[in-house]
């Protein structure tokens, strides 16, 4: 089977960004973009970049599924998926985290697979090897890694045998001049995969 390399768009929010981002480096995490949890404080920034992305980002997805379409949405915080589900709970979105009993998720795959619902909200942990989300094109990271593995393993959790020929659409939502857009824009330019910059 092709591999489809994957549409990926960064989509940027005018949100207000927190100052203490400001003391971190982007390169060295460009660097070394696992070690996101190795910044003291880092994490907690983060997950409250998250929790501010909510509202927009929850737009954002309602227009995707208007048209439509499958959406699967990833994000890293717990309280992020919550805040995604409750903002799109009109679309009756199905979730898969960490926590969610295994018969529950094996349901809640299987009613996104089907069409039951067009929206599967988790994080990528959960969703990962084996889990076939091929009923959709289009994957939308409210929270992104800055590592591009998880990228081409959300990728690769959209596409089947069946689907040749069928480019994962993938978009990356940011807040504008934050920590995460800079690191992010300079992990996609470094690994060329990023297509625009919205």
């Amino acid at each position: 089977m092709d591999y489809q390399q994957p549409q990926v768009s960064l989509v940027t929010f005018d949100l207000p960004v927190d100052k203490r981002e400001q003391s971190f480096d982007a390169d060295a995490l460009v660097a070394n973009p696992n070690a996101l949890m190795a910044f003291e404080g880092l994490a907690e920034i983060m997950r409250e970049a998250g929790m501010r992305k909510i509202k927009a980002a929850s737009e954002f997805i309602s227009d995707l599924l208007q048209s439509g379409e499958p959406v699967v949405v990833f994000a890293h915080h717990k309280d992020v998926v919550h805040g995604l589900v409750e903002e799109l709970k009109d679309h009756k979105p199905v979730v898969v985290v960490g926590d969610t009993p295994s018969t529950k998720r094996t349901e809640n795959i299987a009613a996104f697979q089907s069409g039951q619902t067009k929206c599967i909200v988790g994080n990528i942990a959960a969703m990962s090897e084996g889990v076939d989300l091929s009923a959709a094109d289009t994957i939308v990271f409210v929270e992104c890694t800055w590592s591009t593995s998880a990228l081409e393993q959300a990728s690769s959790r959209v596409e089947n045998i069946n689907k040749s020929g069928v480019k994962p659409v993938i978009y990356l939502l940011t807040i504008r001049a934050s920590l995460d857009h800079n690191v992010l824009a300079k992990v996609l330019k470094k690994q060329n995969i990023v297509n625009q910059i919205i």
